[in-house]
């Protein structure tokens, strides 16, 4: 929600290793890579372009968090299943693939992986329609606009190439026209009492 990357660029982020896409220290996260099904993995994103992305303290905490509960989830886990354990344990993914019954984890997440958590909110949201991962990458360009972050800044987080895909994932809601439209009368009630 903070980036609008898209998940088959998240799928693929590797936190630790030589090659690892999280730079701790820097606090950056590299996109370069993108998971579209099974085990391939391409090394570019979807525009062939590279990201840098600067994270927030903010971003950074939750990220840590993260690691820091998968690590305590594995200790448990290696007190009964050792070889689960050591398979999440050699992963060098951000969000690797929880073990199951036919593996032992540390793989891609599935690209449906976040079907039914959004099928969840919507249903405890009562929100009467489907919503999809891809409302990550459409929230995050009308959050952007919101908080009056510039076009080339968001595009360059989102990862959109042109400015015709930036407008294609954002939505304007009803508040913002009304407001523009507040706008356009002041601006011809001014006109009008200078003429008079």
């Amino acid at each position: 929600m903070t980036t609008g990357l898209r998940p088959s660029s998240l799928r693929p982020l590797r936190r630790q290793g030589t090659q690892a896409d999280v730079k701790w220290d820097e606090r950056t996260l590299l996109v370069r890579r993108s998971h579209t099904h099974k085990a391939e993995v391409m090394d570019c994103t979807k525009t062939g372009r590279d990201q840098m992305i600067a994270l927030d303290d903010r971003q950074l905490e939750v990220l840590r968090w993260h690691v820091a509960e998968m690590d305590r989830d594995n200790a448990h886990r290696a007190k009964r299943h050792r070889e689960m354990a050591e398979a999440m344990g050699a992963s060098e993914l951000l969000f690797p693939a929880a073990p199951t019954k036919c593996n032992h984890g540390g793989g891609f997440r599935s690209p449906s992986c976040l079907d039914r958590a959004f099928e969840q909110v919507s249903e405890v949201l009562k929100l009467g329609y489907d919503v999809t991962p891809r409302a990550m990458r459409r929230t995050y360009q009308d959050l952007a606009r919101a908080a009056s972050v510039s076009d080339i800044v968001t595009r360059s987080i989102s990862g959109h190439a042109t400015p015709e895909m930036q407008r294609h994932y954002s939505t304007v809601s009803g508040d913002e026209m009304r407001a523009g439209l507040a706008k356009v009368i002041d601006i011809a009630r001014g006109r009008e009492r200078a003429a008079t």
